[in-house]
């Protein structure tokens, strides 16, 4: 169908679908399905926590050595997907992906639990670990930080990564199947929007 409007931000409406979620379904207001592409062109998908919604991006925080990272550092297009159950709502998102500043990742850093923290500092993710050699480095690390008043510093090899929205697909479930899809597309600056088909 044609475009309705231009210029029309996409923004307004992520924030009251994030809001509506947080107040209904606090503990997974945030999580989405981020795919990526492997350097063979093999796709993946595994669940992650946006824990930032900052105009124009949406920030994760992951360790910079885990396969999805190395998939991003490789081919920076992605793609998230929120499914809101509770309200019949599904949120797709397609953009490009990029590393957090430091200062931004030191932020987050710094707002994490101690016990998240370590637990970051001890694993290798994704990588071979048995449960008992994983328990033994968090609690090598408990104890070289065991003093509370004494920082952890954030690692190099962890913080964030903030993907650059391009198209977002508010879709909404009707009777029928007759589904309401609004998406959002960004030319240069400015953003516009169509209807869907069902």
């Amino acid at each position: 169908m044609k475009d309705k409007s231009q210029d029309q931000s996409p923004w307004p409406q992520l924030h009251q679908w994030r809001q509506d979620a947080e107040e209904q379904i606090p503990k997974y207001s945030d999580a989405a399905t981020l795919a990526t592409v492997d350097p063979q062109g093999k796709p993946h998908s595994r669940v992650i926590l946006v824990r930032w919604i900052r105009e124009p991006y949406l920030y994760f925080f992951t360790n910079f050595e885990s396969p999805k990272a190395q998939h991003i550092l490789a081919n920076p297009n992605v793609s998230l997907n929120f499914y809101f159950k509770e309200f019949d709502r599904q949120l797709r998102v397609s953009g490009i992906c990029m590393k957090a500043s430091p200062e931004e990742s030191n932020e987050y850093w710094g707002g994490r639990s101690r016990m998240k923290q370590i637990h970051a500092l001890a694993s290798k993710q994704s990588s071979v670990c048995t449960r008992e050699e994983f328990d033994l480095k968090v609690f090598k690390f408990q104890k070289m930080y065991s003093d509370s008043q004494k920082p952890i510093p954030r690692p190099d090899n962890w913080g964030g990564f903030k993907v650059a929205p391009h198209t977002f697909e508010f879709w909404t479930e009707a009777e029928a199947r007759s589904h309401k899809r609004e998406q959002y597309k960004k030319n240069d600056q400015r953003w516009a929007v169509e209807t869907l088909a069902p």
